[in-house]
């Protein structure tokens, strides 16, 4: 199991997680202390839609120069902060500099489908995170190439279950966006990565395949995704 999105706060969290089968975590931070101390943590760096008084390119650009960067972001569009043309031009120039490092993004898109496929173009790969579009906003992501991650939301809400059934195995990831969205049971306690597992059974049995299948594919589409 690989973990595509987590927001690491604690090495218990992540022994717990590698001593219960996750083989792999990218964490999303601009802090690389975690992908530092552990072999198997990675990073993706980037500013959320939340942090648009924050944004700095150069700053961005130097901090993707660590080894262990696979992906830019997360970034994106939020509807529910009320700076949309702040937003797109941080998006734009996140956007703009994953082209030039040839690196996918991790898209954070809140109920603004229609503003991020008009931005994402056709020249970008990634990951939309967390998501909880329609099946058509589904559609239309896989036209563009992009994979789509879920997360705990899926083992509590049905909305998603024919986006669950119909998009190709080879285009999904998992992630728990940890410490937040716990799964199932421990909704409303504290996500840790470990939970992904939780996930992917939720996908394995509106799918009815095996959860063996699940762990397979999403591994090899995280690895495919993301280089590792």
């Amino acid at each position: 199991m690989i973990d595509t999105h987590a927001h690491l706060d604690s090495d218990q969290s992540i022994k717990n997680s590698f001593s219960t089968g996750v083989e792999k975590i990218i964490d999303v931070s601009r802090d690389s202390k975690w992908a530092d101390k552990y072999e198997n943590v990675f990073l993706t760096v980037g500013y959320h839609p939340y942090e648009t008084d924050e944004f700095d390119l150069e700053k961005l650009k130097e901090l993707a120069k660590h080894p262990k960067v696979v992906a830019i972001g997360e970034c994106g569009l939020d509807i529910k902060k009320d700076n949309s043309e702040e937003q797109k031009t941080i998006f734009k120039a996140q956007l703009d500099l994953a082209r030039e490092l040839d690196l996918p993004v991790a898209i954070h898109c809140r109920d603004m489908h229609t503003e991020c496929l008009e931005m994402l173009g056709g020249e970008v790969k990634g990951v939309i995170h967390c998501f909880t579009g329609s099946w058509k906003s589904a559609e239309a992501y896989l036209k563009k190439g992009m994979y789509l991650s879920f997360t705990g939301i899926v083992t509590y809400a049905s909305d998603y279950d024919k986006v669950l059934k119909n998009v190709p195995i080879d285009r999904i990831l998992l992630e728990t966006d940890s410490p937040f969205l716990a799964p199932g049971k421990y909704r409303g306690s504290k996500s840790e990565p470990w939970m992904v597992r939780l996930v992917a059974e939720k996908i394995a049995e509106v799918r009815g395949v095996e959860v063996d299948e699940v762990f397979k594919e999403t591994t090899k589409n995280a690895e495919r995704l993301f280089g590792l």
